[in-house]
């Protein structure tokens, strides 16, 4: 008999109990499209602007998310790629509503950013996209039909982060 893990905070469940079902539907994912979207990568000696096409928000568990942006371009002339910031919801923001692993936000997301990766989508065929992870500082929030973030890496790099969907 296989047990199924629930959040962290909840005992095993086992198949068929009803625990197991609540915790997969507290999973899953968030995805569209952006009107506007503005990038801003601060890191001396100079900044750079750029823009993206997509949000995308992964819930894993309730209140642990991480907000992608899908063709982000993450250097000038280079090929469009994707930034993520992860982390924790900030206290009153309520974890979004998912149901067969599809989600939607109900109310402003606060995302308490404690990591971000970035990385570039391979050219050819065979090659693989490697996310550069580090640890972060700052904040990401949804509100209606604005996304805005300010994040500063590890490494010193700041960006900010202005979308409308």
């Amino acid at each position: 008999m296989a047990l199924v893990l629930g959040p962290a905070s909840a005992a095993p469940q086992l198949p068929g109990s009803g625990g197991a079902d609540r915790a997969l539907e507290a999973v899953g994912r968030w995805e569209r499209p952006l009107r506007r979207c503005r990038l801003v990568r601060r890191q001396p000696p100079g900044a750079a602007a750029a823009g993206c096409r997509g949000v995308r928000l992964d819930q894993q568990l309730p209140g642990l998310l991480s907000l992608r942006l899908l063709g982000a371009e993450l250097r000038r002339g280079g090929p469009p790629g994707q930034l993520v910031f992860a982390g924790a919801l900030e206290p009153g923001s309520r974890p979004m509503v998912c149901r067969q692993l599809r989600c939607r936000p109900e109310g402003p997301l606060l995302l308490q950013v404690s990591a971000m990766a970035r990385s570039a989508i391979p050219l050819g065929p065979g090659g693989s996209a490697l996310l550069q992870a580090q640890r972060a500082e700052g904040r990401c929030s949804l509100q209606g039909q604005k996304l805005a973030c300010r994040v500063r890496g590890d490494n010193g790099e700041d960006w900010e982060v202005e979308a409308e969907l």
